[in-house]
């Protein structure tokens, strides 16, 4: 590669390192070093080591334990140090290198390779007593914290204890691993890694492999903490898993809303189907592959950059004797669990997941202050606002709260599906004369309106209420939605909602189907939503002008029920979608890869650690920086589970 100034990798090489994450299966552990209770492989810190250096530059670690870093240092052409705080640590480390250098031979020729048994902390004088050269890369894993002391580490105890091998690593007040309080261990870590910088190459990096812990039924974010407090001093990089590019919609407490416009404080749909709190956003720049996935049913499609984790379930194919593929029962999957995978390793038929919404917000009355058209025109009298002008049917009137109950929501329904405004006021359009009476009744009952009919529905005069209704629900047929405190109201209050809905643009087939047809995508969203809190989801259909909401099957027959029609057959074309403990999966349609140049984003999100975008969940991934679980049997998306290899910069 043209000036790379970094390393000696080829492109393609260097292409192949920017994974996000990464599983590391190392070799086996040779006895000798098997005794150190946390030693990462150095086939691991190669890879690091090819990537942050050029052959002849010089590289630390300041926590070296039985010198892997040194090891993979030399197999590379790279001069190393490393300082140790466990005097039979170094005296095993010292051992590895003069068995690596007889190993290499000429290749270790001319290359230092030094263990110093001493205390990091005191890295400064180490370098005026042996002239240790300006560093051009640190790596290095500290203890994490004194995880090693904690009753969770007992069954590991028992198997080394077994073994003779070490449980701690060591006795001295001076290790870090000793240190029983958090916040004085962070402290310590924090200085020491500080400590270094004077000593660091310009625009070198330091790369530190740690993980958050658990302890006491708490999570210690210390990969986290590590993060925040040493960006203050050196620039933390590397924060490759950035998610979806903007435009993707995510599940918020509004509806669904474009990832750009969410800030910290709004609420998301998470995995387990409740609403958790955003305490961060994120973007950069994303050069790459984006790839696109499209399950059943949703009549969408989600980008996403390869790396990001998706809650699916893997369905395995096989092959007809005829040559044909085709999946195993769903249920034979189920049983195996759930797991959180990169986007990139799913395949067409494994299934992804869509949660229930579950939270129930009642409502009894809202405040209309903040769809008040143009509230300054407007005074206060009593339980009304009156404006203060009067026009040609007198002065407009709105009551200042609204109680939200049936006549208010079979209302909603009625405008959101047949309902217009304009400078003459309200028309809700309906033949039937039985509906029309109810329209009107229900205008004078919400708003104390007068009303008058024509042969094509009802019309309220008031222009006051065409334009609350229209700042309240939308306006024209594209443009109509379902607000947010109605999407999460109890069931029992939807239900009256859905029936005028489907009263209006819905239809109940002789074959058992049930249908809604609309032009509005905000409304068919909200439409989905609504349903899918009651276990019944429908095949979205789109083109340029319709949404078309169909539900077939079992699903007709639950929103049948909700709708208070009277059953019938239940048509026998298969669910494209099954429904497992509050989660609906869907299998994977179609699956694309594109190029992209252009900002991605994501979202930190309290508790779940997850969101809902318009197809799936997945996982807000914010603390994935490098992930190398290489000590885990598998990736399962746990805080407590994954490696965090922070990469930092001194600049």
């Amino acid at each position: 590669m043209k000036n790379n100034r970094l390393n000696d990798l080829t492109s393609k090489e260097w292409i192949k390192f920017q994974k996000s994450w990464f599983i590391h299966n190392p070799p086996p552990r040779r006895k000798d070093v098997l005794r150190h209770p946390a030693k990462f492989p150095e086939t691991m810190v190669e890879e690091f080591i090819t990537f942050f250096t050029k052959q002849g530059q010089v590289v630390l670690d300041p926590m070296a334990g039985t010198g892997s870093t040194l090891v993979a240092a030399m197999r590379q052409g790279r001069h190393c140090f490393g300082v140790e705080l466990n005097p039979e640590y170094a005296e095993i480390a010292r051992q590895v290198v003069v068995e690596e250098r007889e190993a290499l031979g000429e290749l270790a020729q001319g290359l230092t390779a030094e263990i110093i048994k001493g205390n990091a902390a005191c890295f400064a004088d180490y370098v005026r007593e042996r002239h240790i050269p300006l560093l051009d890369y640190v790596i290095t894993s500290p203890p994490y914290w004194d995880m090693l002391h904690a009753r969770g580490a007992a069954t590991q105890k028992k198997r080394r204890d077994d073994q003779s091998l070490d449980v701690v690593y060591s006795e001295n007040v001076v290790d870090l691993g000793n240190v029983a309080d958090y916040e004085e261990f962070v402290e310590r870590l924090v200085k020491i890694y500080a400590g270094l910088q004077p000593f660091l190459r310009d625009r070198a990096y330091l790369t530190i492999i740690v993980k958050n812990v658990k302890k006491g039924g708490k999570i210690y974010p210390l990969a986290w903490d590590l993060g925040k407090k040493l960006n203050e001093i050196y620039t933390l990089k590397d924060e490759k898993i950035w998610c979806l590019p903007p435009g993707e919609g995510i599940w918020t407490k509004t509806g669904l809303c474009p990832i750009e416009s969410i800030e910290k404080g709004d609420s998301v749909l998470t995995h387990t189907g409740k609403l958790e709190r955003v305490v961060k956003t994120m973007q950069r720049h994303h050069v790459g592959e984006i790839i696109v996935i499209r399950p059943a049913m949703l009549g969408c499609s989600v980008r996403l950059t390869p790396e990001h984790e998706v809650l699916a379930i893997r369905r395995r194919q096989y092959i007809h004797t005829d040559g044909t593929t085709f999946h195993e029962n769903f249920k034979r999957s189920y049983a195996r669990g759930a797991v959180w995978l990169p986007v990139r390793e799913l395949c067409v038929g494994d299934a992804v997941a869509y949660p229930i919404p579950t939270d129930e917000m009642d409502l009894i009355e809202f405040d209309t202050t903040p769809y008040l058209p143009r509230p300054e025109d407007w005074y206060e009298d009593g339980d009304w606002y009156v404006t203060k002008w009067r026009g040609k049917r007198g002065r407009g009137r709105l009551p200042r709260t609204i109680p939200v109950n049936t006549s208010f929501l079979r209302l909603a329904g009625w405008f959101l599906s047949e309902g217009s405004s304009n400078s003459s006021g309200v028309h809700i359009a309906n033949l039937s004369q039985e509906a029309q009476e109810e329209i009107a009744t229900l205008l004078h009952q919400v708003f104390h309106a007068n009303t008058s009919r024509d042969k094509k529905g009802v019309w309220c005069r008031s222009r006051t209420v065409a334009r609350f209704l229209t700042n309240l629900f939308g306006n024209g047929a594209r443009s109509k939605f379902i607000p947010n405190f109605v999407l999460h109201l109890p069931l029992e209050k939807q239900k009256h909602l859905l029936r005028t809905l489907w009263q209006g643009d819905g239809h109940i087939g002789r074959d058992g189907r049930v249908s809604y047809k609309t032009a509005s995508p905000d409304l068919a969203l909200g439409i989905f939503f609504l349903t899918a809190r009651f276990g019944a989801l429908p095949c979205i259909q789109r083109d340029p002008n319709w949404n078309n909401l169909l539900f077939r099957s079992l699903d007709a027959k639950v929103l049948r029920e909700v709708l208070e029609k009277e059953a019938s057959p239940i048509n026998h074309i298969r669910r494209q979608h099954w429904q497992r403990d509050n989660m609906v999966w869907l299998p994977i349609r179609d699956i694309n890869r594109v190029g992209y140049d252009g900002p991605v984003l994501n979202l930190e999100v309290e508790n779940a650690n997850s969101y809902t975008t318009a197809g799936f969940v997945v996982h807000n991934c914010q603390d994935n920086q490098r992930l190398a679980p290489y000590g885990m049997g598998s990736a399962w998306v746990s805080n407590t589970f994954h490696h965090y290899c922070l990469q930092f910069r001194n600049e």
